[in-house]
């Protein structure tokens, strides 16, 4: 797995925020002493349960802090058929990128990359590479670790798709919003499930999934909604001149044995990608899982005096509950790398609200597995741990200090939007939570300890998660 490391450098005493947006407004430190011992095993319990960290997996493990969002275990013929269906380019509108381009399990559920490269591209991870005229996609690409947990009430950087408080969905297509969609039938077959809303959308995008208008029938169809109708199509074809493929009309029936093949749409397509997501793509015995569950020793000593700062800085504020996020939106001031939404630049939960408040603001993210998540940020600005906390230092001039031949791979470098202007946007949106905080080395270096071994869960970072062929018969994750 291609990951860099998050070795701290020298100095005595340094500024820190929590990882994303936490309210801390103590005073500094002084020179470095020798890390202070963590209280008590219980001691520090109570405390993370008093923060509202929760573990994720099965209720009743011996702790009443244990998340009562267990993941329903899923039907393994639908589980297998979004395996395939996750692997196979067949869902891309030329036939060459596969949802596991951008989430593969041997990259962290991610791609590695600062912005993914979509449509056009070649390789896998850090070895891809883009066409002629390059193909960034505007944001990063983010992990799919536990999906299938209810407190996951947002998707993307922006939160364009959401749960309402009715339970109806929010997304970016008006087909399947409110509690009388005009597409009924693809939201019942969503089945409630937010991971498979999501998975609707990747395919309508021309730089992700769907290809360049003129290139292939997908990208030309006038609507989201005629593109999944042209994908289902191509899985199980429409009962007169187009056949499908053979294996997947099979499959289909098998998953949802009480639906016609003629009653299939995308969004049975979406919920068994999601299936599979949910059940494979799962970090929930992390170190602190089982800690919170009341195993003493499943934090070493360093992780165990990284979780103490962890919520004595701080950081539980917006990393809390199941997820470790709230799932609300902040504005951190990191630097912005390609295309952007609007002319080069993202302003992030703005373009979704309207409202001034929103400037620049993106999702806390979930931290399970947050070692394997790199590069950091809406836009992967930052290649370490290390590098994503120093930004906290001081935002404003970690953004003016920002060196992209440190942080990025050659291909990005050129891509950092140097606007005087956006940058002072940036800066004057800044969330009012980011108060320096100064931290001694080592406690920085135990945060670290606790981010990098008590978040780490690498059970589905395996290569043979994926499968050895798709019943497209293209090649398995793409080109």
């Amino acid at each position: 797995m291609t990951r860099a490391s998050s070795t701290l450098g020298a100095g005595s005493a340094l500024a820190l925020l929590a990882l994303t947006a936490a309210g801390c407004n103590e005073g500094s430190s002084g020179s470095a002493p020798p890390p202070a011992a963590a209280s008590s095993p219980a001691a520090v319990r109570a405390e993370a349960q008093g923060a509202g960290l929760a573990a994720l997996g099965a209720a009743g493990q011996g702790s009443a802090q244990v998340s009562a969002n267990a993941v329903t275990s899923e039907d393994p013929a639908l589980v297998e058929l979004g395996k395939l269906l996750f692997f196979d380019p067949i869902l891309s509108g030329n036939r060459t990128i596969a949802c596991s381009t951008c989430h593969h399990p041997t990259t962290g559920t991610s791609d590695d990359l600062p912005l993914s490269i979509g449509e056009g591209g070649r390789g896998l991870g850090t070895q891809r590479v883009g066409s002629s005229g390059g193909a960034e996609v505007p944001r990063n690409s983010p992990a799919v670790f536990n999906l299938g947990d209810p407190s996951y009430r947002v998707a993307f950087w922006d939160g364009r798709l959401s749960r309402a408080a009715d339970g109806s969905l929010l997304t970016p297509d008006p087909a399947l919003n409110g509690l009388n969609p005009p597409r009924p039938g693809l939201v019942q077959a969503l089945d409630g499930s937010l991971a498979a809303a999501q998975a609707m959308f990747p395919v309508t995008s021309f730089v992700e999934m769907r290809g360049q208008p003129g290139t292939n029938p997908v990208a030309d169809a006038p609507s989201n909604e005629e593109v999944w109708r042209r994908l289902t199509i191509r899985l199980v074809g429409d009962g007169a001149s187009e056949p499908g493929i053979a294996e997947y009309v099979q499959r289909f029936a098998a998953a949802y044995p009480g639906v016609a093949r003629g009653e299939l749409n995308f969004g049975h397509v979406a919920r068994a990608l999601a299936a599979f997501e949910v059940s494979v793509f799962r970090a929930d015995e992390t170190g602190l899982d089982r800690f919170l569950r009341g195993d003493d020793e499943a934090l070493a000593a360093a992780e165990l005096r990284g979780l103490q700062r962890f919520v004595e800085i701080g950081c539980a504020d917006c990393h809390g509950g199941p997820a470790l996020s709230d799932f609300e939106f902040h504005a951190l001031c990191t630097p912005q790398l390609g295309p952007g939404k609007v002319g080069g630049d993202d302003t992030g939960r703005f373009l979704v609200t309207g409202l001034s408040q929103d400037r620049y603001a993106f999702r806390t993210p979930p931290l399970r597995n947050v070692a394997v998540a790199a590069p950091y940020f809406h836009a992967g600005s930052h290649r370490t741990l290390e590098g994503a906390l120093r930004h906290h230092l001081d935002a404003i001039q970690s953004a003016r200090d920002y060196d992209p031949e440190a942080e990025l791979p050659p291909r990005y470098r050129g891509l950092l939007d140097r606007d005087p202007a956006r940058q002072q946007e940036r800066e004057s949106a800044l969330s009012g939570r980011l108060a320096p905080r100064f931290v001694s080395d080592s406690d920085l270096s135990d945060l670290i300890a606790f981010l990098r071994g008590g978040l780490s869960d690498e059970r589905s970072l395996r290569a043979d998660i994926a499968p050895n062929s798709v019943p497209s018969g293209l090649p398995v994750g793409g080109q």
